[in-house]
């Protein structure tokens, strides 16, 4: 994989991690950073990061970026970038789900 595609994963990532924490709803819920990742995947490709894992057949605790393509990788890039921005107007993770997976 490309290196390029790995940082700005990082990147975007982080921003998604960011306002999680900024708008407070990871307060008291630990699991919802590995919700909000999962649902970035299902948006782009229509699995979870563990289905993709398994589909693959990584390791269960492989990173699933390392078993992606190029491609692949832009596009978690952009749901995690459209997340973002939902997490930033101040929708809950449930309001998001319901409008991203219709």
């Amino acid at each position: 994989m490309p290196r390029r595609e790995r940082i700005d994963g990082r990147d975007h990532h982080k921003e998604m991690t960011d306002a999680i924490k900024r708008s407070g709803q990871a307060d008291g819920k630990p699991y919802i950073f590995k919700h909000y990742t999962d649902l970035a995947h299902k948006m782009a490709l229509g699995i979870n990061a563990a289905q993709l894992r398994d589909e693959r057949g990584a390791d269960k605790k492989a990173q699933a970026i390392d078993y992606m393509s190029t491609d692949e990788i832009q596009e978690v890039n952009k749901a995690k970038q459209k997340l973002t921005v939902l997490i930033d107007m101040g929708w809950s993770y449930q309001r998001i789900k319901r409008e991203v997976t219709v």
